[in-house]
């Protein structure tokens, strides 16, 4: 008898060996893991995969064989048979796999499979390397491994040691020096890395891209790298304002940031436009808690020209923010240099907040008119020891001096130039107070005043018998000059008119009604115009039209709008930003050189100053680095008293988290730019590896080894019959 070689012909089959293979080579060719792939240095040695074709030849040889055994009876053998022949089958698919697999790791193992970033072709040897170091107030925070700016710095040192020696390099910080708009060597830029300091600047990472890529084609380079190490405060990165990039490769270092909580004063400001002499006045001052924890017993203190005036102390929650009232009394004219402060153990450049104001020793009044000065201004303001009163005719105008001038009074809307009325117009731009009261006979003349300042002419004269009842309280022309009663001040003894002139209140300058009679007709009419106002009355000023001129509410309107004039405009600029201060001085001689010099120190810088009008801007541009009090010296002489702080955009320490990031790249589709995670130990090294790749050869070699000796296991230990 003889058994049935079937059973032994069916290891003939197609085998599956060479269909997986060309599925694992497609894979390492083609198979990118998120931002890198797979690529071959010697990719020649791939040819080597081609000798699997050995053990698929012995394999389908060796299996086809088989012994002719004779038998008197096989039927109680056949289900041994069966079991022997699958089981052997087995054997020799699972053999001829490992060989196979043994083979093709080896010859992958000699191709050089590393893996390298998807982008990478973007940077070639010898382009130029920028690297900005953030060097902002926020980085003074300490993070998971010390202050961030001390991590910065080791980061960028460590980018540059994995760079070739000859590359050329760019080091920015936030101060955004000229000087940094070159491209050096490595010698240079580590000098220069260990002598950065913390700075009051604070950038968006946008104009960041934007100075680098500058000094980047400026050296005539059009390709490169460009690294951003920085906290990733949420302040200095917004999504709209990213932009791809098609020739540079943009990364983002992010450091190891932790929550840190923060006190602050935000900002300060007067209660009351007017601030007088020897009168209580009250100064709003905002404390902010940007820490996770609630903030109890903050001490905070008021410092006015040197002296201590008051303290006081709050709670502020966490997140949230509280408006703390000093009061205050100035005792001598002149500029008030204020300093508010509180204490705070963690981020201490917001701690003190400055300003300053003027408070005048006297009033400047003038009155204009066709005449003498009426009876009632002079009687007002002319014996008053406090006020500086001048009356003119309108032909005798000293323009020169409307710049000191708080008070400017028109008795009269006609017979004005429009030379005239165009130096009143400057006069009100820059913040000045003009009183105007028309003419009982007005003409048409008065068009000509009217029209240069861009208000409505008058309208019709109308005699009547009308009461004033309509007040505009909350306007600080009135604000705690009468004690309003419970009925809303309708008891009130107000002025009475006989004949008036119909005002119109529209018009492109902002109108604000403030007195109104019974019939509802303007009596007084506000205007803002520039920096300052146009009040302008529907009555003349005599007895005949009304009562206003003798009335008791006449006196406090008068001097409330010269105070006005006077009013302190609190100046609080901040560093680093290129708005200048505008002051109400007399305009410079061409040969007087203004400076700048910190109260309490030697140090002085030249201002850029700019003449308009009769204000000029004061701006100190980037030399100015130390918040403070600044007096504005001609020879010794102090002009006024600047305030300057530094930023408060970075007070509240809030970060972009690397998810964060990460999506907002996504959405913005910016396929030149990356992350490196805060977790890497050596960003030098992953540098390294991004341009020559990491080699995987090793593995490949191991997993070969291990195929073998999964082939000498299998026909060694494994036994089918």
């Amino acid at each position: 008898m003889s058994v049935n070689p079937q059973a032994m012909v069916d290891s003939a089959e197609p085998d599956p060996g060479p269909q997986l293979l060309g599925f694992i080579v497609y894979l390492c060719i083609q198979r990118k893991t998120g931002s890198s792939v797979i690529q071959f240095l010697a990719p020649a040695f791939l040819f080597g995969i081609a000798l699997i074709a050995i053990p698929v030849l012995i394999h389908l040889f060796n299996f086809r064989r088989y012994k002719r055994v004779e038998f008197t009876n096989v039927r109680f053998l056949k289900n041994v048979q069966e079991q022997t022949s699958r089981t052997s089958r087995l054997k020799h698919l699972l053999v001829l796999l490992s060989r196979i697999l043994a083979i093709v790791m080896l010859a992958l193992a000699f191709a050089q499979p590393v893996i390298r970033y998807a982008s990478a072709d973007l940077v070639k040897s010898g382009d130029p390397v920028s690297i900005f170091v953030d060097n902002s107030f926020s980085m003074n925070a300490q993070g998971a491994k010390g202050a961030l700016l001390d991590r910065a710095r080791v980061r960028a040192e460590e980018l540059v040691r994995s760079l070739p020696v000859n590359t050329p390099l760019q080091l920015l910080t936030a101060d955004f020096y000229a000087v940094q708009q070159r491209l050096i060597n490595r010698e240079e830029f580590l000098s220069e890395l260990s002598r950065i300091k913390p700075s009051s600047s604070s950038r968006m990472v946008d104009e960041v891209i934007s100075r680098q890529r500058d000094a980047v084609s400026a050296a005539g380079f059009r390709t490169g790298r460009l690294f951003i190490i920085s906290d990733f405060q949420k302040s200095m990165l917004s999504q709209e304002r990213l932009a791809a990039e098609s020739t540079f490769k943009i990364t983002l270092v992010s450091l190891e940031t932790q929550s840190t909580p923060n006190l602050y004063i935000d900002t300060c400001w007067m209660a009351s436009p007017l601030v007088q002499l020897n009168q209580p006045s009250e100064l709003v001052v905002r404390v902010v808690n940007s820490g996770g924890k609630d903030a109890d017993n903050i001490t905070v203190r008021l410092d006015i020209n040197g002296s201590r005036r008051a303290v006081s102390t709050c709670a502020v929650k966490s997140g949230k923010f509280v408006d703390l009232p000093f009061g205050f009394t100035i005792r001598e004219a002149g500029w008030q240099g204020v300093s508010v402060s509180l204490s705070d153990q963690s981020i201490n450049f917001d701690d003190t907040y400055f300003l300053s104001f003027e408070v005048k020793e006297k009033l400047n009044v003038s009155a204009v008119s066709d005449r003498q000065a009426s009876t009632y201004t002079k009687a007002l303001f002319g014996n008053d020891s406090g006020v500086n009163f001048k009356s003119v005719s309108r032909n005798a105008i000293d323009y020169s001096a409307l710049s000191t001038t708080q008070l400017l009074i028109l008795e009269t809307s006609t017979g004005f130039t429009s030379g005239s009325t165009d130096e009143f117009k400057k006069y009100v731009d820059a913040g000045g107070i003009l009183c105007v009261f028309p003419d009982s006979n007005a003409s048409d003349q008065s068009n000509t005043l009217f029209n240069g300042l861009g208000l409505p002419g008058l309208g019709q004269w109308t005699s009547l018998s009308d009461r004033t009842n309509g007040v505009e309280w909350n306007h600080p022309l009135f604000s705690d000059v009468f004690e309003r009663q419970a009925s809303g001040g309708k008891n009130l003894d107000l002025p009475v008119v006989s004949a008036t002139y119909s005002l119109n209140t529209s018009t492109s300058a902002p109108a604000e009604v403030l007195l109104r009679l019974e019939s509802g007709v303007p009596l007084l009419v506000s205007y803002s115009i520039g920096d300052g106002q146009v009040f302008l009355f529907s009555v003349p000023l005599d007895a005949k039209s009304s009562n206003l001129p003798t009335h008791p509410i006449f006196a406090p309107i008068l001097y409330r709008m010269a105070l006005l004039g006077a009013r302190p405009i609190a100046n609080a600029a901040t560093i680093g930003q290129s708005i200048p201060v505008s002051l109400q001085l007399a305009a410079k001689g061409d040969e007087e050189v203004l400076k700048l010099s910190e109260l309490g120190k030697n140090d002085e810088l030249i201002p850029r100053v700019r003449t308009t009008g009769n204000r000029i801007q004061v701006d100190p541009g980037d030399e100015l680095k130390n918040a403070g009090l600044y007096g504005l010296m001609a020879g010794k002489e102090t002009k006024a008293v600047l305030a300057y702080n530094f930023n408060r955009a970075e007070s509240a320490l809030e970060y972009f988290s690397e998810d964060e990031l990460e999506a907002m790249i996504s959405t913005r589709g910016l396929n030149n730019w990356a992350i490196m995670s805060t977790g890497v130990p050596d960003v030098g090294k992953v540098l390294k590896q991004e341009q020559s790749g990491t080699p995987l050869w090793k593995w490949a070699i191991l997993l070969s080894l291990l195929f073998l000796l999964i082939e000498v296991v299998l026909i060694r230990y494994w036994k089918t019959s």
